[in-house]
């Protein structure tokens, strides 16, 4: 029988005495609701930077916005797709929405290409109430790529209005396709990341090649290191297991796994 996540994560782990001390029960509770928060809001910006790199690079400012805008309107062809000098803007909508890559999309994403150059750009996102119908964010990222590197680096300052909580976000990370070329099959993410929870404790995180998809409930592969306001540490693994259920690990002196659902969370 399922149960719910915070009786699922309620007993306390043990770290080894030279490590830092470990997290309360409620502390390990929140930074696992967390980092699925954050992994949710990476999925739903993630998509939306992917497709917003497909414009051929050296080519006139010009010629890469309407490249940009056609693709745009192919892969998205419920959305409303303008375009003004150096900038391509796609609306999905604010009531119905639009369905696009296995959710249901509301609001706007604004792409500026700040430059282009022969074998690399720097592109601007803003985002203004975008919604994949799970969370909703607000604000920006920096993205920078060459046609050399299959990654980019992304730089992010945004608010992601979640399910459950409300996080300002700060974060400079790699991300990239999980499989080079596919739109839809994910995303893969290093780097590192702050943010605040409702406007009050900052949290800190690492990220070391966490695996997610918009259509699951928490990372498929990869670990996050968290510190939280009281500077206690917890690392958490995830791997699949099947299509529906993914594995969330923390290891210590003792080792505690859960399946994790869309129906919810049970300790195995």
């Amino acid at each position: 029988m399922r149960t719910p996540l915070l009786v699922a994560l309620a007993a306390p782990l043990t770290l080894a005495a030279c490590e830092p001390p470990p997290m309360t029960a409620s502390e390990q509770v929140e930074a696992v609701q967390l980092s699925v928060e954050t992994a949710r809001m990476d999925a739903a910006t993630g998509d939306v930077i992917e497709i917003s790199t497909h414009f051929t690079l050296g080519q006139a400012a010009a010629d890469a916005v309407d490249e940009l805008k056609a693709f745009w309107e192919s892969q998205a062809p419920c959305a409303t797709v303008t375009k003004e000098a150096g900038a391509v803007t796609v609306d999905f909508g604010t009531t119905d929405g639009c369905s696009w890559n296995g959710n249901t999309w509301t609001g706007q994403t604004r792409v500026e290409l700040v430059a282009v150059g022969e074998g690399e750009a720097v592109v601007e996102h803003t985002w203004t109430d975008l919604s994949n119908s799970i969370g909703t964010v607000n604000g920006g990222a920096t993205v920078t790529w060459s046609a050399a590197e299959a990654s980019r680096r992304v730089e992010v300052d945004a608010t992601w209005e979640g399910p459950d909580h409300t996080l300002d976000v700060s974060s400079d990370r790699t991300i990239a396709l999980i499989e080079p070329g596919v739109l839809g099959s994910g995303i893969v993410i290093d780097g590192s990341r702050t943010w605040t929870v409702d406007g009050t404790a900052t949290w800190e995180q690492t990220i070391d090649g966490v695996e997610m998809r918009a259509i699951d409930p928490a990372p498929q592969a990869g670990s996050y290191t968290l510190v939280n306001p009281m500077s206690r540490q917890l690392v958490l693994s995830f791997d699949r297991v099947d299509e529906d259920t993914i594995r969330i690990t923390a290891e210590a002196r003792r080792t505690r796994t859960w399946l994790v659902t869309r129906a919810g969370v049970e300790e195995e």
